[in-house]
């Protein structure tokens, strides 16, 4: 074999390591490329992660207050009832909506109040209700009472049970008896003929307010034993509640009641008022 031989392997040789070299230069430029770009897709990937926020939550949803809503709380239920001594009960939200039901029911009442309102801080005003029982002066009173209360205490509803007929029949009743009362002869029950026409006007009032029912009391003057006494003052009670049934009003508004010679009106040592205390009294009673 040549000398020419020989070289030619030797030159391919080195001719091959020569290319392989400037391929893994140009691998290792394209390696360190790459680390200086980061690649687009992972870097998109990302920037999404970073809008979208932790898993399950909405970036577009508005914020949300960590502190829980203040529980509802139960309006205020709050009940007046008129009497010689008016009564308030319930729960109010404070001690300024305490007294001014107090004022309001002292105003509307007149005498004095029991107020047993319990202030409550879990109730509200807001859907509040105020119940009126009780006698007033006719419509106009009732008005006037739902009125004061709706001032004083905003907030509440003012719910009216409030009998109106009680106490303008009692006036009504006691005036006419001023003029004309209802009188009877010593030892009898009888009406007198001279007094038929005042249970006629005392029939037409009942009739005009049909509402509260009577209590008819019979009286007698001191003469005689106390149990003869309270029978014929029965006896009276109730000739005056059969003639008022007989001019059309209802027996189940009138309650016949003696009291005998317990509760005189004048003194029982002359005749004048042993005359005086042989009567008829009308009593409205209490709506129920």
């Amino acid at each position: 074999m040549t000398a020419e031989h020989h070289e030619r392997p030797y030159g391919l040789l080195l001719l091959g390591g020569l290319s392989i070299l400037v391929a893994l230069i140009s691998l290792i430029a394209i390696i360190a490329k790459s680390d200086d770009e980061p690649d687009t897709v992972t870097a998109t990937t990302a920037a999404a992660k970073a809008v979208e926020g932790p898993i399950g939550i909405d970036p577009t949803a508005p914020p949300t207050s960590s502190t829980e809503a203040p529980p509802q709380l139960a309006p205020s239920l709050v009940a007046v009832a008129l009497d010689d001594t008016t009564l308030i009960s319930g729960r109010v939200p404070d001690d300024a909506t305490k007294a001014a039901i107090g004022v309001q029911a002292q105003d509307l009442g007149g005498g004095a109040v029991d107020n047993q309102l319990v202030v409550d801080p879990t109730v509200s005003a807001a859907g509040g209700t105020i119940t009126l029982s009780g006698a007033v002066l006719g419509p106009s009173g009732e008005t006037d009472a739902i009125k004061a209360f709706l001032d004083a205490v905003p907030g509440y509803e003012v719910v009216s049970e409030l009998d109106t007929d009680s106490m303008p029949l009692q006036l009504a009743l006691s005036e006419l008896f001023a003029t004309e009362p209802i009188g009877f002869d010593s030892k009898r029950s009888e009406i007198r003929p001279g007094e038929r026409a005042t249970l006629d006007k005392v029939a037409e009032l009942l009739l005009m307010y049909p509402g509260p029912s009577v209590e008819v009391e019979g009286h007698t003057d001191n003469q005689g034993i106390p149990a003869e006494n309270r029978a014929l003052s029965q006896q009276r009670a109730d000739a005056v509640v059969n003639y008022l049934v007989g001019v059309g009003v209802p027996a189940n508004r009138l309650a016949p009641e003696g009291y005998g010679d317990e509760n005189p009106i004048a003194t029982n040592e002359t005749a004048e008022g042993r005359a005086r205390n042989r009567r008829i009294v009308f009593t409205v009673l209490p709506s129920s």
